[in-house]
Formats: C-alpha cells, structure tokens, sequence
C-alpha cells in the first residue's frame, strides 16, 4: 500500500527497484478539496437605508488546502465588485429604493464557490404625505405625518391604528369630536415617534406653538431636527379632559433654510397631538430690539448645561440676566465660538444673554426649566 506525499490531485510515476531490476507505474491521485471560508462582514444584521445615502460592504474569507482564486460582493445574485485577495470592501450607494439581498462570494483554485448567508436591506424614500413638504412657517397637522412607514416616519409600539381612520397603518389616529374633517393622534406611548419633512426658506430663529391634551399625567416630548436634538423636554400638562386642547408654546429655535426632518418624540405618553404651528420668532421683552442676533442658543429650554454658538471666537464675557433688568450670573470665557455655560443653578425661567467682546455685546433669550 502506497501512501500519496501530497495533497495535490494529479498523475505520478512511481519507480521501484530491486537490486538490478527496475520497473515503473503511473498511478492517479484523487483528494477531497476543501471549500472555502467566506462572510459578509458588513452589513453585520437586516437593516434600512435612506435613498440618497450610502453604506459599507465587507467581505472576507479564508481556504484551508489551497488559495483564494476570487472574493466577491453580490447584490440581488448579481456580482459588484471582486478582488483576488482578503478582504473585499465597497461603499454601496443605491439609485433606487427596495430591498435588496446582500452575500460574499468565494471561489478557490479547484474551482469550487461559495456563498455566504445572506443580508437583506430596506432601502426607502421618506416623502411628506401630500407629496409636498409642509411649508414654514405654517401649521401641520399631527395625523399628515410623513410617508415611509414603521422605524422611518414613524414609530408606534402597537400593530394597529386604534382610532382606525384617516390613514391605514400603525399610528393611532380619531377624530376630534365636534369638528369636521379634523384628526388627532392619541394613545400616545413613551418612546413613539412621528417625523415630518419641512420645507423653510430661511435660515432664522422660529417658534413652535403645540395644541396637546392630557385628562390625566404629565406628558413629555422634545423635537429633533435631521436627527439633532433641539429642545429639551417639553411638558404637556393634565387638564382633566383629553380633548381640552392647550398650547405647548416652545421659542427661539434656530432652523437653518432648506429642507429638513422634523421629530417629534415622545418620552412620556398618555396625551393626544392635534397639530402645531411653526412661525418666525419675535421677542418684545423690556425695550430690546425686536430681531435677536444670530448667536444660536441651545437646548432651549434648558435645564442644567447651555450650548452657545457665536459667529466668531473672540474672549467673551457671559452675563445671565432676568427680564427685570437683575445681573444674575458672569462668566469670564476664553476663545472659541462653541461655549458651554452651567446654569443649573438658575431658578426657572426667561433670562437674557450677554456675550460681551470689546467690540459689541450680542444679546439673546433663553429659559431654563
């Protein structure tokens, strides 16, 4: 019995001699390949991607008795991109949304390929419902929501609307008794969420005036623009009936002009949402002039910290005073144009700001809760 000294399949002589005599046979050598090792890397699980956006690809693989001849990416069965070694990346951008089906491919010198489990991704395209985004400054309703479905335009903790009109997917909309045509979202739930595309022409300060209702509790929500926090929590307070609409009235929010994601999130449940009305923000405290610098404040409301953005980085001082006129807080500060000021120590309320170079003094509004 003759043992192969190799694992490469293939024919060979074999010569044998004894003493004088020699003789020679051509024998046949067979052996098992094995398959290669492959994975896709990234994406690591099933996710979504906005259309417009791009994400990273990777693929790696390894062959135990042999090498690598080719290492793939594969998208929809189809071959995107491949290299004769470890790893294989890409950075994929769709050009149209739908889902897509995402694996490695690994071939080795014997020929064999191999895929590996496969990713699927959601690409989708968030559109305001309507088709037009809503335009600010003006009022949008609660219930007009944008389109792109669950975890994109929204996020509702039960499968179903519970008011079961207006629109047909998880968001709990009913109507407002009384009124026509009017609608309200309800059953709200800690950790809900509902986006709306804006569309705003200039870059300035707005406010942001909420009709909500609470019979009962305390509710809370803050806002977040393009994925950002921009207010703290706001308060939605009980008022013993849950169609007794009052006014969330949230100021001096800074949005830049174009378009942008609105979020409205909610931190506690247990109020309804009837809509809210975006416009441009004026100030008439004690004399000071009516348009505010651009010195963008932040929360704000606020509660503990107090971000200051300023058009340049001079040495400031800080000086925190109350709308009657009372120097509360100052705050000497170094260089820069982003300032983190602490003011939880304020009692709550509407201060004003200083920011006080040898040039000018730039003046804005904030309150503390």
């Amino acid at each position: 019995m003759l043992t192969s000294p190799t694992a490469n399949p293939g024919s060979y002589t074999v010569t044998v001699s004894v003493g004088s005599l020699l003789d020679s046979i051509t024998i046949y050598t067979d052996t098992v390949n094995q398959i290669p090792q492959v994975s896709l890397r990234l994406p690591e699980t099933d996710t979504l991607l906005e259309l417009g956006y791009s994400m990273d690809m990777e693929a790696e693989a390894s062959d135990q008795d042999g090498t690598l001849e080719m290492l793939g990416l594969i998208i929809n069965d189809s071959l995107v991109l491949s290299t004769f070694g470890d790893p294989c990346m890409l950075e994929w951008e769709p050009e149209i949304a739908g889902i897509y089906t995402l694996c490695a491919e690994a071939v080795d010198n014997a020929g064999d390929t191999v895929r590996s489990d496969s990713i699927e991704v959601e690409v989708f395209m968030q559109e305001a419902y309507g088709g037009v985004p809503h335009a600010v400054p003006g009022i949008v309703e609660a219930e007009d929501y944008d389109l792109g479905g669950s975890q994109v335009a929204y996020l509702d903790s039960d499968p179903e609307n519970q008011g079961g009109i207006y629109r047909q997917d998880e968001v709990d909309i009913a109507a407002i008794p009384g009124e026509t045509g009017a609608y309200y979202v309800g059953w709200t739930e800690s950790g809900e969420w509902l986006e709306y595309l804006l569309d705003v022409p200039d870059g300035k300060k707005y406010e942001i005036l909420l009709q909500a209702a609470s019979a009962s509790g305390t509710g809370e929500f803050h806002l977040e623009l393009d994925d950002r926090i921009i207010t703290n929590h706001n308060f939605v307070e009980a008022g013993g009936d849950a169609q007794d609409y009052d006014t969330v009235h949230i100021e001096d929010l800074y949005i830049p002009g174009g378009l942008h994601k609105l979020r409205l999130h909610i931190d506690q449940g247990g109020f309804n949402l009837d809509k809210f009305e975006i416009r441009a923000y004026e100030v008439h405290i004690l004399g000071l002039p009516e348009k505010m610098s651009e010195m963008l404040l932040y929360p704000n409301p606020a509660r503990s910290e107090l971000r200051v953005l300023l058009p340049d980085g001079k040495e400031r001082v800080a000086e925190i005073w109350t709308v009657n006129g009372h120097l509360v807080k100052k705050v000497q500060l170094g260089p820069g144009t982003e300032q983190v000021l602490q003011i939880d120590d304020l009692p709550r309320g509407i201060y004003i700001l200083n920011m006080v170079s040898d040039e000018k003094i730039i003046r804005g509004k904030f309150v503390k809760h």
